[in-house]
């Protein structure tokens, strides 16, 4: 069996188009346990015949997925503004125009979050407020022309010149800090300087580093143009369940598993779901998570890890286990 490649220094785990590749190479369903439905629609426009999001977890998740998946006669830019993207100030209005399509369970959880909607919803998430607060210190820092600059300059040799020119002292040391306060991962200086030792812009060290998206439609699969022209037959292929993960994984059939993404989760959780994942896996299946690495999983699992290393500034403790 191939293992999956880790991101490079200018990819992560949290860049949907990395987990794909990864997750969407063998066969069977694939789980995703993601509360906000990008990687399921993701997965779900990568070709699979189905994704399954389990659990649906909070009101707000579900309410959350309904949103990303419904158009509500706007156009794609216009629905964008609506999840927090492009110019704000028309949000709230646009909410109202696509509000009757939304399931009444939905509609109940965003009637009440007109503040949150006007705010911007993709920009309050955890791993979003870490990497916007990380950002507002660098800016402060370095300045905010300069941290654009080098995310958008179409020369290797440029970029690897700003970023050179952004690096000190001072620097090193705010960003040496930012894991001590919960927002990055150990060796966060070099790796966010090296990430300009790219061959071309990403559209998610672009957002990384100015917090802005220059072509939506070329970032995120859950944010393009295919998936708000397919939304209503992606509403038909993302199945929620009801029933917790656990529970779920023991109705599964065996074989039928064909990738999960469990989000973040402790060891102990991890080792427990660990034989209800091995019996439904089909033969290459990944199990991608973020925390602590297992140590020494029994061999009787059939269980193996594999290079998981996220050298990107912000997901450092993604894990990664062949299933089978």
């Amino acid at each position: 069996m191939r293992h999956p490649s880790p991101p490079t220094c200018a990819q992560s785990w949290l860049d949907e188009a990395v987990t794909v590749a990864a997750l969407g190479a063998s066969a069977g369903t694939l789980w995703v346990t993601d509360p906000s439905g990008d990687r399921a629609i993701a997965l779900a426009l990568h070709g699979r015949a189905e994704a399954v999001l389990t659990p649906s977890a909070t009101p707000t998740d579900a309410a959350l997925l309904q949103l990303k998946l419904t158009t509500g006669g706007l156009a794609w830019e216009e629905r964008l503004q609506v999840l927090g993207l492009l110019t704000g100030g028309r949000r709230v209005f646009l909410y109202h125009r696509l509000r009757e399509q939304l399931p009444a369970e939905a509609r109940a959880v965003w009637d009440t979050q007109e503040a949150l909607i006007r705010a911007g919803l993709l920009q309050g998430g955890l791993a979003e407020t870490r990497i916007a607060l990380a950002r507002r210190a660098l800016g402060r820092l370095c300045g905010e022309a300069k941290l654009s600059a080098l995310a958008q300059d179409p020369s290797p040799e440029g970029r690897s010149t700003r970023a050179r020119a952004l690096d000190g002292p001072r620097l090193r040391l705010v960003l040496a800090a930012l894991p001590l306060a919960g927002l990055g991962a150990p060796g966060l200086p070099g790796r966010l300087l090296h990430l300009a030792a790219q061959p071309a812009p990403s559209p998610f060290v672009e957002w990384t580093l100015t917090g802005r998206y220059a072509d939506p439609d070329a970032a995120r699969p859950s944010l393009s143009r295919r998936a708000f022209d397919e939304a209503a037959p992606l509403r038909d292929r993302l199945r929620p369940s009801p029933a917790p993960l656990a529970e779920s994984l023991t109705r599964a059939a065996p074989g039928s598993l064909g990738g999960i993404d469990l989000g973040r989760r402790g060891e102990a959780e991890v080792r427990a779901l660990l034989p209800s994942l091995r019996r439904a896996a089909a033969p290459g299946a990944l199990a991608l998570w973020w925390g602590a690495p297992l140590a020494g999983v029994p061999p009787a699992l059939g269980v193996e890890a594999c290079r998981a290393a996220d050298r990107s500034p912000f997901g450092g403790d993604a894990q990664l286990l062949l299933l089978r």
